[in-house]
């Protein structure tokens, strides 16, 4: 069983996302539950409706883990990685 607080934990885009959340849960066979998202617990959604939407929550969530994460990187200013220049007098 893991526990994790957030499913952007996983990775920086929606596909590493999908990638960590089926490598554990098909190949290590690993129950997952996803502290901030209820929806996103394999020991309590284990009929075909739960799995369907447990796959439908976890895709919208990555999709949005992503979208944040370039809004993030979008909002900076782009200028930030070039040296100040003195001011001269």
């Amino acid at each position: 069983m893991l526990y994790i607080k957030s499913i952007d934990r996983f990775g920086r885009n929606s596909k590493e996302i999908k990638k960590e959340w089926k490598d554990i849960t098909q190949n290590i066979k690993a129950d997952i539950k996803v502290l901030d998202m209820p929806l996103l617990d394999t020991t309590q959604y284990k009929d075909q409706l739960g799995s369907f939407v447990s796959d439908l929550v976890l895709q919208v969530l990555a999709f949005v883990s992503e979208r944040e994460r370039d809004n993030i990187f979008s909002d900076k200013p782009k200028e930030s990685h070039l040296p100040k220049q003195k001011e001269s007098i």
